[in-house]
């Protein structure tokens, strides 16, 4: 457990720093990101060596400490992001703090089959709490002026639909003229792509779980392996919601969705990626 407990300090103080520094987003995915990748870099090598001391193979209490610190990065997830994310942040920070966490479970695989389905078991757990209730991460409250409920906020400007609820910043709210006609067009586009973006969504989310086992050959490799595809995984999903999207939409909505991508381009703000 020395590796649990090193781990832990370490992660949790870098990610308060990220997030004292960068924001609360960067905190969240600090959490996801450094405990259990710290865990794995050093428990692993650390059980490795005293399975060749005492004749045994004891990854699999490797593969325990590495399960164990993926549970306190969920738990110091839920606890820090409660009520802490714009609308902006969270359609970012979140999927990217479940892609990390989807490859953490891949370094468990490399380790131990058994807490690897636990892992893989979890991970599925909280997809789908996550997209049943994705309002517990936000500062955010409820808004009915278009007569369609929807949740809003003080500063955002991304406007997305999950489970068929509608969240719009509130910046959008107040400066794009036709955010009406975009709620509208939005409800209708998700409709037409519900089950194939999440068929999309849990297929992207979980690539990274089941790579990271299948494709390393080695500690250091499952570890920058489990960095690339992560990236890699959540840059082509967000490019293929994007283009399921569009393709999908109503032709009488592509037009506001064109005004809405130029409002988005021309508000960008520092250090913001638009993809549109």
């Amino acid at each position: 457990m020395i590796a649990l407990l090193l781990s832990a300090l370490i992660g949790t103080g870098m990610a308060f720093i990220a997030g004292k520094v960068k924001g609360k987003g960067a905190e969240i995915v600090g959490f996801a990101t450094a405990v259990p990748f710290f865990t794995y870099a050093i428990g692993a090598p650390l059980w490795d060596i005293a399975g060749d001391v005492v004749g045994f193979n004891l990854r699999g209490f490797a593969g325990f400490e590495v399960f164990a610190s993926l549970i306190l990065a969920i738990a110091l997830i839920e606890v820090r992001a409660r009520e802490a994310l714009s609308i902006d942040e969270y359609i970012q920070v979140a999927p990217l703090s479940s892609f990390v966490l989807s490859a953490g479970a891949g370094l468990v695989g490399t380790l131990s089959r058994m807490w690897y389905l636990l892992s893989v078991i979890i991970l599925l757990l909280l997809m789908f709490f996550s997209e049943k209730n994705p309002e517990r991460w936000m500062r955010c409250q409820p808004f009915e002026g278009f007569g369609v409920p929807c949740i809003t906020d003080d500063e955002s400007r991304s406007a997305y639909v999950i489970a068929n609820r509608i969240f719009v910043g509130g910046f959008t709210l107040q400066n794009f003229s036709s955010v009406e006609k975009l709620i509208a067009c939005l409800l209708r586009a998700a409709e037409k792509t519900k089950r194939a973006a999440r068929v999309l969504g849990y297929t992207c989310l979980l690539a990274p779980a089941l790579i990271v086992p299948l494709l390393s050959w080695g500690f250091l490799s499952a570890l920058i392996l489990a960095l690339a595809v992560t990236f890699l995984c959540y840059y082509l999903w967000a490019l293929s919601m994007v283009a399921l999207s569009k393709r999908r939409a109503p032709v009488e909505c592509r037009e506001v969705l064109e005004e809405y991508a130029g409002f988005m381009r021309k508000t960008k703000r520092k250090r913001e990626i638009i993809v549109s």
